[in-house]
Parts: structure tokens; sequence; C-alpha cells
């Protein structure tokens, strides 16, 4: 789902308005029907499912071409009756941090694919913004900024860190060949240049 979000997001053309809409409920009906969201406490699963609803509305009502349709059918206003998930997820934010691990790590990547709420506006302190997503980050033992292990519920362990080589680039692209095929082209050309101009 929050994938289908990052594409919605970044599509150059999208379908039209209604049937986004339409598979947008789609997606969240299912989400709520998933074995993983049957596992979970219903109070829990409208929390996440609120988190990704508000994702969804203010990415739509950020893009010209679905803002005039999405306006009149917001999805908080279909499925949890409000206009204010902006403010409202903050507020419910308190509670879902008691609550499963799953559903802090839905909160955690919604706000970590953009989602400001009521800190978008302007005049807000976006760094409270920033330092909410770090304390869900450390809630959840995971790094935002340095997600190895690939999934916002796997834990980084320190030794994972340590024979973890990511600035390992192989010779063949390093900078040093560059260099060298550089100064052997132009130590060539001067070569031939002078060959032509005195030979």
């Amino acid at each position: 789902m929050l994938l289908w979000a990052c594409l919605l997001r970044q599509a150059q053309q999208r379908p039209p308005a209604q049937t986004v809409h339409q598979h947008a409920g789609y997606l969240l009906d299912e989400l709520r029907r998933s074995p993983e969201a049957q596992a979970l406490p219903v109070r829990s699963v409208e929390a996440g499912e609120f988190a990704i609803a508000a994702l969804i509305d203010e990415i739509a009502m950020g893009l010209p071409e679905l803002r005039p349709f999405w306006s009149q059918y917001l999805l908080q206003a279909q499925r949890f009756n409000t206009n204010s998930a902006g403010v409202e997820m903050f507020e419910r934010l308190h509670d879902v941090r008691r609550g499963p691990p799953t559903v802090v790590a839905t909160y955690a990547a919604v706000l970590g694919l953009g989602f400001q709420g009521c800190y978008g506006l302007p005049g807000a302190d976006r760094y409270v913004l920033a330092q909410l997503r770090r304390d869900l980050a450390t809630q959840l033992g995971v790094d935002p900024d340095r997600d190895w292990s690939a999934g916002v519920l796997k834990r980084i362990r320190i030794e994972d860190v340590e024979n973890l080589d990511l600035f390992a680039i192989p010779w063949f692209k390093s900078v040093w060949l560059g260099r060298g095929i550089g100064i052997a082209l132009l130590v060539t050309a001067l070569g031939t240049l002078l060959w032509r101009l005195f030979g």
C-alpha cells in the first residue's frame, strides 16, 4: 500500500482521479482483510489504516489533477468521519506508540514518506516533525538514515555493521583507474600531436 502511494506521487501520468480513489479504497480494504491485520487488535488496525489514508489524502491533495475530485471525497472523511487527519494523526500517535510495533512502524514509514500534516502549514516547526520521526526510529530500534537491513522492523546489529562494506568499490569502477586511463590518453594524444608536428 505504501509502495502504491510512492508510485502515485512519482508517476508522470496518472489515471483519472475517480479511478485512483477507487483503487486506494480497494487497497485499504485488502489491507484490513490481510492475515497480518487480522492478528492485531481492531483499534490498532484502524490506527494504521488512518495513517495510510492520511498519507494518501495528503499526496492526492498535492497533485493538481487529483485535487478537485479528492477534496470532495477524502479517504479520511469517508472512512473515519474527519477532515483533520493532519492533526489527528499526531494525536493518535501517543496511543499508537504503546501498541504493536507493526503499527508504530507504519506511522514511522508514513512520516518517512513525507507526511507532514499540521507541520506542513506555514509557520509550523518542522524540527518537531523530524524529532518525532527520530523518536519513533529509536523506539523501533532502527536508524532511519541507515536502514541497511531493508526493513523498519529489523534491528541493526553491530556485528552486521562492522562487516558491511558499503564503500568497497570494484577496481574497474575506481577513481584511480579513471585517472590512469585519462593520463594514458593524454600522453598518447600529446605523443601523436608531437609526432605529426615534428615528425
